[in-house]
């Protein structure tokens, strides 16, 4: 009878250690990506379903009536509009940079329950959180005339990119108590090719129905970047063109007669509320948007893309730095070395009660948190965190900063 002994195999420990070591250059080296890979995009993902299902499920035990929209493209369009969502995941993921690359408009139709309008369909957004999610992606709609719509424009993101309630709360507050152009955040459950992304915003876009909204006259709509005017809307059929380029020119050419026609009123209404928020994300070149007023004669400043924080002892002593005031802002940083920033302290602080008072009472901004009740944990602490910051300004005139 013959015994069969099993073969040992001989590992190397040498060899193991060289391929771990291998294995912890190559991810050293890639450290970066990786981390963008795993954190930001598939992480990040997950969070966003998560967040998505949680507000899904509290809005139906709570009964609240969110309007639904189904927005429907050929699969040959949809193929194409993930392809590019793809393509700026890999740009953010390779080189950390924000896409700067054109996105496609792509035929759809687009049913709100009332009716069904043609209109096309494109991605938009800088950040990695507006493309990170394949089911939960930003985009931006345009109509084809259709009744109740017209030619109008619409952006849809998730509330999370908009600081759940920041944005839509600062528009109301900056357009009632100050009488600034107010960009308007509705909610909506909105399904892409049956594909349930969850409770978006609806967000006004930059032409001329929010200027009409606004009861404006219709003019030009611009961002100053790289120390140039980009316009964002030159009317139909760009009737405006000649405006855009008397205001590029007066820019370039007489920069203090164009400092002279800025709203200052609106741009120190938009220091105020950025001290309050202690943010200065929405004061970039690219955030910060300006409308053209022909009947005041004045360039008014819009506000889009705060995230709140608390403010404290030191931050307020540094303000503005604390919002961050680059180069790049050369007009506020203009305005706000003529005013002073003891003046604009001074005078949010005379507004609090105003603030305050629509925080807690106002109708459009109690009907939205209704709306919004999934995402009502978020909302409590920024909610909290403002009245924080109120509280913390109002002790700075009791205890005589000034």
């Amino acid at each position: 009878m013959k015994y069969f002994r099993s073969n040992k195999v001989k590992f190397s420990y040498t060899l193991i250690i060289i391929f771990i070591l291998l294995i912890g250059l190559v991810s050293y080296s890639f450290r970066a990506p990786l981390y963008r890979y795993i954190v930001t995009i598939n992480f990040g993902s997950t969070y966003v379903n998560y967040l998505n299902t949680k507000a899904l499920f509290f809005t139906f035990i709570n009964s609240e009536n969110i309007p639904e929209v189904s927005i429907n493209m050929s699969p040959n369009n949809y193929v194409k509009l993930n392809s590019e969502r793809s393509r700026m995941v890999n740009n953010y993921i390779v080189n950390g940079t924000l896409w700067s690359g054109e996105n496609n408009y792509y035929n759809a139709e687009f049913d709100d329950n009332y009716s069904n309008s043609k209109s096309k369909v494109r991605l938009f957004g800088m950040n990695s959180d507006h493309f990170r999610n394949v089911n939960s992606h930003s985009f931006r709609i345009q109509f084809n005339g259709a009744v109740g719509y017209g030619d109008k424009r619409q952006n849809f993101l998730h509330p999370r990119s908009r600081d759940f309630i920041t944005d839509p709360l600062l528009n109301i507050i900056f357009n009632k108590v100050y009488d600034g152009i107010k960009i308007e955040y509705k909610p909506f459950i909105v399904k892409l090719n049956k594909t349930n992304f969850g409770i978006f915003y609806s967000e006004d876009f930059f032409d001329k129905y929010l200027i009409e909204k606004n009861n404006r006259r219709e003019s030009v709509i611009f961002e100053i970047k790289n120390d140039s005017l980009y316009f964002n809307y030159l009317g139909d059929d760009n009737i405006f063109e000649s405006l855009g380029y008397d205001l590029s020119n007066l820019y370039s050419n007489n920069y203090n007669d164009f400092l002279n026609i800025v709203d200052v009123e609106k741009v120190k209404a938009v220091l105020k509320l950025s001290l309050l928020v202690n943010s200065g994300h929405q004061l970039s070149g690219i955030n910060l948007h300006w409308y053209y007023n022909p009947v005041s004669n004045k360039i008014e400043p819009t506000i889009r893309e705060a995230f709140l924080k608390k403010l404290s002892e030191e931050e307020f002593y540094s303000f503005p730095k604390n919002i961050g005031l680059s180069v790049e802002n050369k007009i506020l940083n203009d305005i706000l070395l003529n005013v002073g920033s003891d003046l604009i302290i001074q005078e949010l602080i005379s507004d609090l009660d105003s603030i305050e008072n629509i925080i807690d009472n106002d109708p459009e901004f109690i009907q939205l948190l209704k709306l919004m009740v999934g995402y009502s944990n978020f909302i409590s602490k920024r909610k909290k965190i403002l009245k924080e910051n109120i509280k913390f300004l109002k002790s700075k005139e009791k205890n005589n900063f000034f």
